[in-house]
């Protein structure tokens, strides 16, 4: 059983086939997970050297870190997706004849598809409830969570349109193989 990280195999859904609109917002949802994880780093980083030197931490990192850590790991999942960077465990699939390997991907993207669906449905219900409540993370200091709740809805959108994608083109190579 092997368990890539990265299939070199597989055809990466990014870059021009994905058209400049959909590549656009892949390379602003990067960017923002790659800023939030800069900002988690330095929180945690001044936090520690603070608790070193003066024995109290940064005010209120533990609530940062939380709202950030959600932010990083959501807006990132749409370029993890598109670049091919899932794990995939192809024990049952590459055992199967071609044809039936294909239908079996082509189920799995169809489950993953509608289970994306589901979670982007609720949390986007969630999101505006907390935006309308003005849902805040109590704690030393108050930092609100409205931010991390809508970049799930934003990272489970752009999951479920790369989710798509791998559909697609899992239904369009005739040997199935764009869906290992």
């Amino acid at each position: 059983m092997t368990i890539p990280l990265e299939d070199p195999e597989a055809p990466p859904l990014g870059g021009s086939r994905l058209g400049p609109v959909v590549t656009g917002v892949e390379r602003v949802s990067r960017t923002a997970a790659i800023l939030s994880t800069i900002v988690l780093t330095l929180v945690t980083t001044v936090d520690v050297i603070m608790r070193t030197a003066s024995g109290r931490g940064v005010p209120g990192a533990i609530e940062i870190t939380e709202v950030v850590l959600v932010i990083a790991v959501f807006l990132g999942m749409m370029t993890a997706s598109t670049d091919g960077m899932h794990i995939t465990a192809t024990l049952v699939t590459d055992r199967l004849p071609r044809r039936a390997a294909r239908v079996t991907r082509i189920a799995g993207a169809l489950v993953s598809l509608g289970i994306a669906g589901w979670v982007l449905c609720g949390s986007a219900l969630r999101a505006i409830a907390s935006i309308r409540a003005g849902e805040y993370r109590f704690g030393l200091i108050s930092v609100p969570l409205w931010p991390a709740r809508v970049a799930i809805v934003i990272g489970m959108a752009g999951l479920l349109f790369a989710l798509a994608l791998h559909l697609a083109e899992v239904i369009r190579t005739r040997d199935g193989e764009a869906g290992r």
